[in-house]
């Protein structure tokens, strides 16, 4: 990545992050002022959201290709922003393509970066200044990942969430990410 595409994305991701820190103080006085927090609802500062490939395992599709979808569940989490860093075996798979899906169409598109002799994804996508007014709340899916099988002799490998995947909400300042389930690929013509 050149040096001028570096320093445009940490602008960008210090002003996600920025405008998050911001609206935390508009959130924490809303709260305490207009909300109280039932005993069965998690107060939305509360890391909630979830990650999971759906369906899982993935299987290869009728053209032998395998289309990976990712889910997020945000509970109660408004969320702005999403980071994947994404593992997989290059030896078995072959990256062909990542799109955001349902949550972050007509989002805007952070980082993608492709390591296809290593194996790894990471990809950021979230919402404008311009659409702070819209947070990302509720289950659907987040991104699709298309891969071709490179090996005819293994059956199964893994896609796996790395540790530095994380979720952004508006007014937290911290991941609000809580769990993430890898997928599972089975390699086996149906």
């Amino acid at each position: 990545m050149s040096r001028n595409k570096l320093i445009i994305v940490l602008v960008v991701v210090f002003g996600v992050l920025l405008i998050a820190f911001l609206s935390r103080g508009e959130s924490d006085q809303q709260t305490s002022s207009n909300q109280s927090v039932s005993p069965t609802r998690l107060p939305p500062s509360l890391p909630q959201t979830t990650l999971r490939f759906d369906p899982n395992p993935i299987k290869l599709d009728k053209d032998g290709k395998v289309h990976a979808k990712i889910y997020m569940d945000t509970k109660e989490n408004k969320v702005s922003a999403v980071q994947l860093e994404l593992a997989y075996d290059p030896k078995v798979l072959s990256f062909v393509s990542i799109e955001p899906e349902d949550f972050f169409a007509n989002r805007q598109e952070i980082i993608k970066r492709i390591d296809a002799q290593r194996g790894r994804i990471t990809y950021a996508v979230g919402i404008t200044p311009q659409q702070r007014s819209t947070p990302i709340q509720g289950e659907d899916t987040i991104v699709e990942i298309v891969f071709t099988p490179v090996s005819s002799t293994v059956k199964e490998t893994n896609i796996t969430f790395l540790p530095h995947t994380m979720v952004t909400a508006l007014g937290i300042q911290n991941s609000v990410l809580r769990k993430t389930t890898n997928g599972n690929v089975l390699i086996e013509p149906q």
